[in-house]
């Protein structure tokens, strides 16, 4: 027994001859490693790798994140749609007054339909931001009267306030006004529109996409659906050559552009390019 002892750690110390070292091993007989240490030349290899797979996974990831985005605010703004219809139904089929400088009405005309889920008026893909910086830098108006930052901050009971990441519908012509041009009751009623094609709602603040690297922008129909179209971001003319892909055409009947749409009576804005 004890030859046999002897025999194995013979064999062991011919195969694992080592040196320890809190450092390093050094193994020595047929199979030994020479060298345990990276070369710079293996060291950059490993690097390269490790940057083809970041470049690889960083916008498959953003990609998935961005889509997880949309399907959040597609559900919100068709809770917005709904909230709008059952709106209508409890007053007189009429369109509640949200003007250019009145979105922060949203929250007092829809929020008892959506639960007073303040949620629902959150885009994520917003994150705390305006399209053009943080909330409490920038008033991103295309306006002179009033900077549309104010228009949708939204005044709790309690002094605080909070800022819809949504836009509705601010066309004049849901309205009749006084020589004042002050609004004084509804000219048209939700029942008399085309579902399909009135848009209610948009998720960019006026011509500042959100979605697919912020060049799309969702927009909420009365129907319920939710549509995503192209936006190069900026305001366009009236020449067809330079409107925005999709927003910037006339519906079944004519109307012009995408706040016109679904209107029973045809009407063209004319938009100044260089507003």
């Amino acid at each position: 027994m004890e030859d046999k002892n002897k025999y194995c750690c013979n064999i062991a110390d011919w195969l694992f001859d080592c040196n320890y070292s809190l450092y390093s091993v050094t193994l020595r007989g047929p199979f030994a490693i020479q060298n345990l240490a990276f070369t710079l030349v293996e060291l950059l290899v490993v690097i390269a790798i490790i940057g083809v797979l970041a470049a690889l996974i960083v916008p498959a990831v953003s990609k998935a994140q961005d889509r997880a985005y949309t399907i959040q605010c597609v559900s919100n703004e068709r809770q917005l749609g709904l909230a709008l219809t059952l709106y209508a139904g409890d007053n007189q089929d009429s369109y509640p007054w949200f003007t250019f400088a009145t979105q922060y009405r949203q929250w007092s005309a829809l929020s008892n339909y959506v639960g007073r889920s303040r949620a629902v008026f959150k885009c994520p893909a917003a994150k705390g931001m305006s399209p053009r910086g943080p909330y409490s830098l920038s008033e991103w108006t295309y306006e002179p009267v009033m900077p549309l930052k104010r228009a949708c901050t939204i005044t709790n009971a309690d002094g605080s306030t909070w800022v819809t990441d949504y836009k509705f519908n601010d066309c004049s012509r849901f309205y009749q006004t006084n020589e004042l041009g002050q609004i004084i009751g509804s000219r048209v009623g939700l029942s008399q529109m085309r579902p399909a094609e009135l848009v209610v709602d948009w998720d960019n603040l006026d011509w500042q996409p959100r979605h697919v690297s912020r060049t799309k922008v969702n927009f909420g129909f009365l129907d319920g659906h939710v549509a995503q179209y192209q936006s190069s971001g900026e305001r366009p003319s009236m020449d067809p050559s330079k409107a925005m892909t999709g927003t910037y055409t006339a519906d079944s009947i004519g109307n012009f552009p995408f706040w016109n749409w679904g209107f029973p009576d045809v009407f063209v804005t004319p938009l100044d390019p260089e507003k």
